[in-house]
């Protein structure tokens, strides 16, 4: 459903698939825009070098969330967080995500993620961003927008 949603996105000349696993998400945003600069962020070493593989031209960074990146700001970031910890929910990682992404897009940035329904991320998203739309959703899950909406 993400990366169905990703083609309302307009103009995309940097992005950040946060959490980025084999590099899905990365590889369809360079698909639709070939000269876009593209990060590619997990905090698992076999995801980050099955991103690399799978998206030539993306820089592949591993680390654990944003204080892994260099000081940049991006036109979109987008992510299907983890929000499992074992077998239960944990949104201390979505959280933090939502929190300190507002740092790294520009004025002009998107938020866009997959969540399953079930996780209450308007009530995630007020403190950060107080306007958030579905976009898409299922039975299951639902892809949540959100834009900068401060100087940066």
């Amino acid at each position: 459903m993400l990366v169905d949603a990703l083609a309302d996105v307009e103009h995309v000349d940097s992005a950040l698939d946060f959490g980025c696993g084999s590099g899905v998400i990365g590889a369809t945003i360079l698909q639709a825009y070939p000269s876009a600069c593209v990060d590619l962020l997990d905090v698992f070493a076999p995801a980050t070098q099955a991103a690399a593989e799978n998206v030539p031209g993306a820089r592949v960074i591993l680390g654990d969330g944003f204080s892994a990146l260099a000081p940049f700001r991006y036109r979109l970031i987008a992510s299907n967080p983890p929000i499992h910890t074992g077998k239960g929910q944990d949104f201390r990682v979505l959280t933090r995500f939502v929190e300190q992404s507002r740092e790294y897009l520009r004025t002009d940035g998107q938020l866009m993620i997959v969540v399953q329904r079930t996780v209450p991320m308007r009530n995630l998203f007020a403190a950060t961003y107080p306007v958030a739309e579905v976009l898409r959703e299922s039975n299951r899950y639902r892809v949540w927008v959100t834009r900068q909406s401060r100087s940066p």
